[in-house]
Parts: C-alpha cells; structure tokens; sequence
C-alpha cells in the first residue's frame, strides 16, 4: 500500500511538472492522488484539512506576516530612504559608496523587517536613481542588491529562521536569532570589502610595490646574506604557485571556452600556464621546464591535476600575480581550483579538487627544487 502511494506521488508529480504546473500545485495535486487510492474521499478530506490546519496553527509563524506589514509600513513611510541617508553619511566616503550604501541598507532594513525580498526592492528602488545618475553599471548594482539583501536573512528577526524552527522540530527561536547576528554581519562585510581582491597588487603592501622584495631582504639580512646581487639571485631561483582560481568550464557559455583548454569540475588541481588577456595584457606564460618539473612532482605524490586556460584567449583570460614575480627572472605559474560561476555572486567548487590542491600544495612545498 505505501508502495504503491509512492509511486503514484512521484508518477503524477513528474507528469504535473513536465506540463509546466507550479511546483506547489503539483505537490498538492500528487499528494491528494495518493490519499484517494489509500483511503475513502470522506477520509482523506477530513485528514488533508487536519494537516493543513496543524500546519498553520503555529503561533511562532504569525511573526511572518507582522514582518512583512512592517517592511511595507517603513517602506511607506520613508524609513527605507532614512536608512539609506544613514548609511551614506557612515560610509559614504568608502570607493563605490552607492553600492556600499546599498549593501549597509540591506542588512539594517533585512533585519528590521525580517525579509531579503522586502529589503531588496525598498533599499534597491531607493538607491537606483542616484546610482543611475552617477554612472554606475546597472549590472553590477543589481548584482551589488542581489547579493547583499541575504544578510537581513540572517541578523534577527528573521522569517527564514522561524520557518528553519517550525520544519526542524522546535529548535529554539531565540537560539536562532542569537546564531545568526555574526554570520550576517560577516555577510554584509564580505560584501563590502570583496571588491579589495581586485586592487590586490597596489598600494604600499600589494604586490607592485616592494613590500615583498623588502621582506625577502630582511629575512637574508637576518642571516647575514643580504646584498644587492645576492637578493636578485634569491629571487631569480625561486619557484612559486600563484595560488587563485580557474575558470571551470561551464555549458551555458560553452562560446567562451576552448574545450581541449579547459578546466573541469572534479578534474583535480589546475595550472594555467599562460595567463593574461588578449595575449598582452598583463600575460604570464611559464617556461616548459618549470612545468615539467612540476608534472615530476604531482605525479610522483598522485595528485590529480589539470591544465587549462581562463577561457578562450580573446574572449576570457586573466590571471593573478605571477606576471609580477616573472619580473624577478622567477619560476612561477598561475594554480588553484575549477570555479563555476567565478566572481559571480554565487560560485561552486568541487570537494575533490580543493582537497587536490590541498595535497598539491603540500606537495610543491615539500618537493620542488629549482
């Protein structure tokens, strides 16, 4: 009998689906199908409403909708756009303050009202115009909102982890909130100062000044070695894994990859030989010896591993700081771990390649001699 209940739910919520109904529909629909074949129609009514009446009468559930309606009411009432001026007049003089701003919103205005959506579109339609008339990509300032708005998911109160409580069998609410402040907070900051990645390699402590040539120095200075000539030795016979990410090859943009170059999911550690866009700018191609001695070594430790590129060469490309450390006569080259969706909002890697590059790593450290 339980059986055959399930095969009916999947068989008609696979047919539902396929026709294009809603998938709440479809679950309904499949699941009232199955109760008819196991019980009588009086029966099955009377049980279905039951349910649905349990389901509903939590009392920790009428805090959703008392969410909502204070989201709608400061939205109505202005408080959106006072939170946006606040948050400007905090962070305003940070790089790309709009999108800053929008990021700091979202998390004030999700956390008063419980909701990413509500903090979203009021947050979103607020700072929209200014950014328009400043000139800011409207791409990035819908990615910007997108990503951000979560944050409210998490610092308190929050409908999602009141529901997380109802599904889960009575994990404390207030548990919950508490949990959640530091996680969303960190949330927003990521949000925040991600874009530092970007600017990496300047400044008085990036990899275009002399910060690492000067550290370099005083560790031979410490040991009595340092001169001129020894530092440009030291340097010029030193190899380095230019520790990133890769462009994992992705269906959806299958135009903008090079199949026998390109890394996959699961494929284990990558080493991009040559980096750069178009050819020239800010290129890195590693020399045939130094690869080969790093093949020596993986395959010597059983690494799985992979090379590619990031994406075809005038359509992707790109690369880290090895073009830099080339500048000293270097042995380097670009590695890391396949990425789907790099730099969007929402990436995805693979547990086995991280845990390849893990063991590649400490393979490079403890092996390579140059």
């Amino acid at each position: 009998m339980a059986l055959q209940a399930l095969l009916i739910i999947l068989i008609v919520l696979a047919v539902l689906l396929a026709v294009g109904v809603p998938i709440s529909y479809a679950i309904g629909i499949s699941s009232l199908a199955a109760i008819l074949q196991v019980v009588p129609l009086d029966v099955s009514v009377l049980t279905a409403s039951q349910r649905i009446f349990v389901g509903m009468s939590k009392f920790s559930l009428t805090a959703i909708p008392f969410f909502i309606l204070a989201g709608n009411l400061m939205n109505q009432g202005g408080i959106a756009k006072r939170l946006v001026d606040f948050v400007l007049a905090i962070l305003g003089k940070l790089p790309g303050s709009l999108l800053v701003t929008n990021i700091g919103a979202n998390a004030l205005f999700g956390a008063i009202s419980g909701s990413a959506a509500a903090a979203a579109a009021a947050v979103g339609s607020m700072v929209r115009e200014g950014e328009e008339d400043q000139g800011y990509n409207l791409a990035l300032c819908a990615a910007t909102n997108g990503a951000s708005a979560p944050s409210g998911l998490l610092i308190p109160p929050s409908n999602a982890l009141i529901t997380y409580s109802l599904v889960s069998g009575g994990t404390s609410v207030a548990a919950l909130f508490l949990a959640g402040y530091l996680p969303g907070v960190i949330w927003a900051a990521c949000c925040i100062l991600v874009d530092k990645e970007e600017v990496g390699s300047v400044g008085a402590t990036g990899m275009r000044s002399r910060f690492f040539e000067n550290a370099v120095a005083e560790l031979m200075n410490l040991t009595g070695e340092y001169s001129e000539l020894n530092l440009r030795r030291c340097l010029s016979r030193s190899a380095m894994l230019s520790s990133d990410v890769s462009a994992a090859f992705d269906p959806g943009y299958r135009s903008c990859f090079e199949l026998q170059n390109a890394a996959f999911l699961g494929g284990g550690m990558v080493f991009n030989k040559f980096t750069g866009a178009k050819g020239k700018s800010g290129s890195n191609d590693a020399n045939a010896e130094y690869m080969a001695h790093l093949r020596r070594v993986m395959d010597e430790a059983k690494i799985q591993w992979q090379t590619a590129e990031l994406g075809k060469v005038d359509v992707g490309g790109g690369g880290t700081i090895a073009y830099i450390l080339a500048l000293y006569g270097m042995n380097v080259i670009d590695s890391g771990v396949p990425v789907l969706n790099m730099h969007a909002p929402w990436e995805a890697t693979s547990k086995a390649d991280i845990y390849e590059a893990y063991r590649g790593y400490k393979a490079f450290a403890e092996n390579v001699t140059m």
